[in-house]
């Protein structure tokens, strides 16, 4: 009984990791960001991560495709879940505000249930939409919706920001069958695999201006150890565990828990001491919290 209890609950402890990845991600990311440049980021993760993705695959997993349909399924979540989703993501932010992007965001869950219902036949239940609504409203109180704001300015931003949060719910439908086929780590590499083709010249973008101008001998430490920290848990276990839990759990429940980003993010600001505890970010801490309890009730799944 009790290995049974830890069973059930085990991909839901996996969730609560990859979303805490996701939020330190927040803070040590644009470390990396400011070295490489955003798209020379993006290029760096998806070329190691196929890497090392391969050397597992090739030694240890030794997984094989089985058809040539799967080889097209596995592209296009390549193209959704790895060129897509990374590339609008940091154009996006590159062209909009960090309060833009971050409660634009938040629609990936929103994206996620109306996807799932329509394409993959998940039940949309009541306890289902009114978590995921229950957790949009926490997160965008928590985020300062109150500023906010369309512009001309920001309106290139927002729309790559918005194609991506669309991409990212997209890949969580899409890439659920063949987690019933197949290892996480053979869908993850095979992901790589044809994402890096787009994504891995378009980093060059940023990264031969940064050769060109001696940039370089201008990267630091920090930097480097930061775009580690993005290679090695944002993506390579990020995306495998991600693959992992969809084995366990519906599109909509994994997706709901993008709502403890902000959370973890939140949290971690006021312990480093650049953030300061409120009454309101408390309550909508609650909020989120309670909306990822109604999705991931059974009645609710």
């Amino acid at each position: 009984m009790e290995y049974c209890a830890i069973n059930l609950m085990l991909p839901h402890f996996t969730q609560f990791f990859i979303n805490l990845i996701y939020g330190i991600h927040y803070i040590i990311g644009p470390i990396a960001i400011k070295g490489f440049g955003p798209l020379g980021v993006v290029s760096f993760r998806v070329f190691f991560t196929t890497i090392l993705l391969g050397i597992i695959q090739k030694y240890i997993i030794r997984e094989k495709v089985t058809s040539l349909k799967d080889y097209g399924h596995l592209a296009l979540c390549g193209l959704f879940g790895v060129s897509i989703n990374m590339e609008c993501f940091f154009l996006g932010l590159a062209k909009t505000t960090a309060i833009n992007a971050s409660l634009l965001m938040i629609v990936t869950p929103i994206f996620v249930l109306i996807i799932s219902g329509l394409f993959a036949r998940e039940k949309i239940t009541f306890l289902k939409l009114a978590g995921i609504l229950m957790g949009a409203s926490g997160a965008f109180l928590l985020m300062g919706g109150k500023n906010f704001q369309f512009s001309g300015e920001t309106l290139t931003g927002d729309i790559f920001i918005i194609v991506n949060a669309i991409s990212y719910a997209i890949f969580l439908v899409i890439v659920k069958p063949l987690t019933k086929k197949y290892n996480s780590f053979t869908i993850s590499f095979w992901m790589f695999v044809f994402g890096s083709v787009i994504n891995v010249p378009v980093g060059l973008i940023d990264l031969i201006p940064i050769i060109q101008h001696g940039g370089l001998s201008l990267i630091r430490t920090e930097m480097i150890w930061s775009l580690v920290f993005v290679i090695v848990f944002v993506t390579l276990i990020n995306y495998v565990l991600t693959a992992w839990t969809l084995q366990k759990l519906s599109s909509s429940v994994v997706g709901s828990y993008i709502y403890l980003q902000p959370v973890i993010a939140t949290f971690l600001a006021i312990w480093l001491g650049t953030d300061q505890l409120t009454l309101v970010k408390c309550a909508s801490g609650l909020l989120i919290f309670g909306g990822v309890f109604l999705v991931n009730k059974r009645n609710g799944r």
